[in-house]
């Protein structure tokens, strides 16, 4: 909300300006109170001024916090009350952010870096791999294919990709940011203004209690369309097995060779195209009430490219640092975790395979099976990769490795809990949506346990490491009386912290 600031402050100051220039002539008034009123009016005036300046400075940065912003943030009844007083505009603001230009704008924003990377690791890769593999023993291939996919999936995901969603983002894409529910569905004011007097505001708890309600529905709402919910994974179920389904009846039914490599690697670039892409614009035209109000609000990257392209080599960088344990438990949990997918796969795939002249029956089971093959590929995969860090951090507070084994037990457990994106009301709805997040629970036991066993084993062999020693008592009165320690002596440096970063 902080690039909302300069509208919320300005709406908030020409209201009171207005309320201070109604009130300064209103004949019913008394006289010290209309004088009281021509006061305020000539500093909300002043105050508005010097808030112009202040502003101007924060457009310099405006993906950086102001002082301002942050105080505002502390005071809840200002806040609020900006929050009211801006609503209006805020959220017509959002409605103009619109249209058919736009919305391939958010398609492309999304949807080419997703494809890029599609190609590389679910495509090109994986395609290789498994034609290397093709004759080997069905554990042998589906080891092999899931180090590979997952070593590539990290190396492309977290290497390559940053680059081309900066590229695209500072050309032909636009992103996309939740809408604070706040500042659509503000708090009650604690007073309001009746016939020029500021008076207590009778109704505040009522309407408190309606607003929180309608928030509540609202977060519902952008939720939706999320790794982690039926609305989002599907679409990735449905876009890659659509377009691996479409490359098999090519296969199966001309003479054009659609199973290789470079078609295995145009499918997956579509699928991943369509996946990211549909995710976003179905988040894009989201919206909430009779109102209309959308739940995200479009972006554009207006950074320049001398700060963008440093930033995602040492994302980059940092990511793909071969020496950190979260680096490594991520490599690990990819592999582990598109392992369920690939022997899935594997096994259904060699189940249906044709062979020499099939009919035309065995060539539709064949384009059925390969349309399924992705989502079994793909649902263990979301789960694991793409969802567990996210519901470990809300179950704990951050993203504890050690304790990544609690994740599938509460989403088998306690699949209704408030951590998880629920996306529908309670109902047959959210019983369904509860079913589909107790299935990803199950298919996260083995890799989140073998998550924890890691760290949890890591942290016990670093405990064992040799520690430097303390500080003896002698030392710690030598350097209290500021005295210098024998050279030689044991360092009082702290010990480097055993947990894995």
């Amino acid at each position: 909300m902080t690039q909302d600031m300069p509208t919320r402050l300005n709406t908030f100051m020409e209201s009171r300006i207005e309320h201070a220039q109604s009130a300064a002539t209103n004949e019913s008034l008394s006289q010290p109170e209309r004088d009281q009123a021509k006061d305020q009016l000539g500093q909300l005036r002043e105050v508005q001024g010097e808030l112009g300046e202040l502003l101007k400075t924060d457009d310099d940065k405006p993906n950086t916090p102001s002082e301002l912003a942050t105080a505002t943030k502390k005071n809840e009844v200002l806040d609020t009350a900006l929050k009211n007083v801006a609503r209006q505009d805020y959220v017509a603001d959002l409605k103009t952010k619109s249209g058919f230009v736009t919305g391939l704008a958010v398609f492309a924003g999304a949807g080419i870096p997703q494809g890029v990377a599609s190609a590389g690791h679910f495509g090109a890769i994986t395609a290789s791999i498994d034609e290397k593999m093709a004759d080997a023993s069905y554990g042998k291939h589906v080891a092999a294919t899931s180090t590979v996919l997952g070593a590539a999936h990290k190396v492309i995901s977290d290497g390559i990709r940053p680059f081309v969603q900066v590229v695209v983002d500072k050309t032909i894409g636009a992103g996309l940011e939740k809408v604070d529910p706040m500042s659509v569905y503000p708090k009650a004011l604690q007073v309001v203004t009746q016939d020029g007097r500021r008076v207590e505001n009778a109704g505040r708890d009522a309407l408190n209690l309606t607003q929180e309600q309608k928030r509540n529905d609202f977060k519902l709402k952008q939720n939706a369309n999320n790794f982690g919910t039926m609305s989002g994974d599907f679409t990735g179920y449905l876009a890659f097995g659509a377009a691996h389904a479409v490359r098999d009846t090519i296969d199966q039914f001309t003479s054009v060779n659609a199973g290789g490599i470079v078609a295995r690697t145009t499918a997956s670039a579509v699928g991943g195209t369509f996946m990211a892409g549909g995710q976003a614009v179905a988040k894009y035209a989201q919206t909430h009430g009779d109102e209309e109000i959308p739940t995200y609000r479009v972006t554009k990257e207006n950074r320049n490219w001398s700060e963008l392209l440093p930033k995602a080599f040492s994302e980059a960088t940092g990511k793909l640092n071969p020496i950190s344990m979260t680096n490594v438990s991520d490599y690990a949990n990819r592999i582990v975790g598109v392992g369920e997918g690939v022997a899935m796969r594997t096994a259904v795939g060699d189940a249906a395979a044709v062979g020499e002249n099939p009919e035309v029956r065995e060539k539709m089971e064949q384009i059925v099976t390969t349309f399924f093959s992705s989502g079994l590929t793909l649902l263990p995969f979301f789960a694991n990769s793409v969802a567990a860090p996210l519901e470990n951090k809300a179950l704990s507070g951050k993203d504890d490795l050690t304790k990544r084994a609690n994740v599938p037990l509460q989403n088998v457990t306690s699949p209704n809990r408030d951590g998880l994106p629920h996306t529908q009301p309670e109902g047959w709805r959210r019983d369904l949506e509860n079913t589909y997040h107790v299935t990803r629970g199950l298919t996260q036991v083995v890799p989140q346990t073998a998550i924890a066993g890691l760290n949890l084993g890591t942290e016990w062999a670093q405990s064992l490491a040799p520690r430097p020693k303390k500080a003896s008592g002698d030392d710690i009165q030598l350097a209290e009386r500021g005295e210098a320690r024998p050279q030689g002596g044991p360092s009082n440096e702290p010990a480097p912290t055993t947990r894995p970063s």
